[in-house]
């Protein structure tokens, strides 16, 4: 997939223990999409047709991107336990 050229803001927030890297854009709905393994690659073409009907937030998880990693998290069933506390913050 090819990457688009709409504008997308990148912010860095401060929760549960770390600093996480999060994309959004779009308006409506909040709809949150978590990447793959492989890390986030930045705005791609599908998210520019999501975000004509949702608001979009997009975090790169702790240790992908500039996110700060945590050293506790070893599995996927660690990191969706940290994603529930996230959520709750």
């Amino acid at each position: 997939m090819s990457r688009v050229s709409q504008t997308w803001t990148e912010h860095t927030l401060d929760i549960c223990g770390t600093s996480l890297q999060v994309f959004k854009g779009g308006t409506g709905e909040t709809l949150l999409l978590l990447h793959d393994e492989m890390g986030h690659p930045g705005p791609m073409n599908f998210h520019e047709s999501l975000a004509k009907q949702y608001r979009l937030q997009i975090p790169v998880h702790p240790g992908f991107g500039k996110s700060k990693r945590l050293d506790w998290i070893m599995n996927m069933r660690d990191l969706a336990n940290w994603y529930l506390n996230a959520l709750e913050e």
